[in-house]
């Protein structure tokens, strides 16, 4: 069975992100993995996998387990080289918007490496905290904005790791905020000259992200409800002395938004907001700020509360730009769920972070594909019980990347009898794959 039985355009898009990633060896093993992921209809092991795409008895099934484990290729390079295709795809200009999170992904086993206990954010309420066994993946993602819908596609991916165990194994650490500022930066450096827009929530609006970005990055996030804000320091007057780094202190957050004294303001989005150039001394500096307080119809949490790097940017502009933060969560649950991510049965270091940057790169591919040209041959099957649907979603993708893969298999290998008698058992393989 061929390596090359993906659909032609995306087998394309897989041959420019990967160039120069793999040896000849290693790209034929991830051609066929990437098969079996997309043709794969049960749990996504590396011998699902395998089963999936027809390799059982090519090659020792073990080739294909030290793809992840002992080959030689670089992740931050595949990583790199999906970014450029799909930025030069999906967003030739303009700014390039970025989403980035952190999931906890559970796992069994207290052998795997970089598992641990973490606070399952799911399961947990403000009255009680549920912990769950696995591993603490830091994303982010390219947020692409089409139909009009945004989809959030993975460009890189890091394993967050606790201090003690850091300590313990004898690794550097990080924390969840540098380890997306360095993901961020290498972007920005890939993407010489693009204007960056990353969105992330409150937990990353730290010193070490938003200190730390590039000249050409403006980040989005949440704002503390009681962080402290300060005016701009006045000119400096006649006499010796250092000049201030900041001017008198301003009210909270919460209380600008409770001020009456302060009028509501509208964006061309109908939502009411509040707004004002300040300085969060303790995080960006001398650094000015925008900040937006939008109105929320949620009793528990009735205003958000928007900054923006850039004090020139517009509360719609801020606005608007911040819902597709959302769009992360979507890709998250369809990884897990849909995807394949934790159904790896590995555990060594190299293998656990490989196969959970293949689930995502193959989902960045099989979206980015569908986005810039599969959309075109497909066709929407119409569902009564979806009233509202009208765009697709993750799963419609595979299953139209699976379909454009299954057609151009039977149409390359449909002939004559005594052709179709040598190609049976091929055809009959995905037949079962379809079932």
């Amino acid at each position: 069975m061929s390596d090359s039985i993906l659909d032609a355009g995306l087998l394309a898009m897989v041959f420019s992100a990967t160039s120069g990633v793999f040896t000849a060896p290693s790209l034929g093993n991830f051609l066929t993995l990437a098969t079996g992921w997309l043709l794969c209809r049960a749990r996504r092991t590396t011998t699902g996998l395998i089963v999936a795409a027809g390799a059982v008895g090519r090659k020792h099934f073990g080739s294909f387990h030290r793809f992840f484990s002992q080959a030689a290729w670089d992740v931050e390079q595949l990583w790199l080289g999906l970014l450029a295709v799909l930025v030069e795809g999906l967003c030739p200009a303009g700014q390039v918007v970025m989403v980035g999170d952190d999931t906890v992904q559970g796992k069994s086993g207290r052998k795997i490496s970089g598992a641990a206990n973490w606070r399952n954010a799911c399961g947990s309420t403000r009255q009680q905290y549920r912990f769950l066994w696995g591993h603490n993946w830091i994303i982010l993602a390219l947020a692409v904005t089409v139909w009009p819908k945004t989809y959030s596609l993975p460009i890189c991916l890091g394993l967050y790791g606790k201090e003690a165990d850091c300590q313990r194994l004898g690794r550097p650490y990080r924390t969840r905020s540098e380890l997306l500022l360095e993901m961020v930066q290498a972007a920005s450096e890939a993407l010489s000259g693009r204007d960056l827009v990353p969105l992330t929530d409150g937990h990353y609006a730290t010193k070490h992200l938003l200190g730390g970005l590039p000249e050409t990055v403006t980040a989005l996030t949440r704002l503390r409800r009681d962080a402290a804000l300060w005016r701009a320091a006045p000119p400096r007057g006649e006499g010796a002395g250092r000049p201030r780094k900041r001017g008198r202190r301003l009210p909270r957050p919460e209380q600008i938004a409770g001020d009456g004294r302060r009028p509501w303001k509208e964006t061309a989005h109908a939502r009411q907001f509040k707004t004002l150039v300040a300085l969060w001394y303790r995080v960006r500096g001398t650094q000015p700020v925008r900040i937006v307080i939008v109105e929320q119809k949620n009793p528990r949490e009735p205003y958000a509360y928007l900054l923006c790097t850039d004090p020139e940017w517009s509360p719609d502009r801020i606005v608007s730009t911040y819902a597709a933060r959302w769009t992360i969560e979507i890709t998250i649950r369809d990884a897990k769920q849909f995807g394949g991510l934790g159904d790896a049965q590995c555990r060594v270091g190299r293998a656990v972070e490989r196969q959970a940057a293949f689930t995502l790169g193959m989902m960045s591919l099989v979206m980015g594909w569908y986005l810039s040209e599969g959309h075109r041959t497909d066709r929407l099957a119409v569902r009564p019980w979806y009233r509202r649907k009208r765009h697709p979603t993750f799963q419609d993708m595979v299953a139209h990347a699976r379909r454009s893969s299954w057609r151009q298999i039977v149409y390359a290998r449909s002939g004559s009898e005594p052709d179709i008698a040598k190609t049976r058992g091929g055809l009959l393989h995905y037949l079962e794959a379809a079932a």
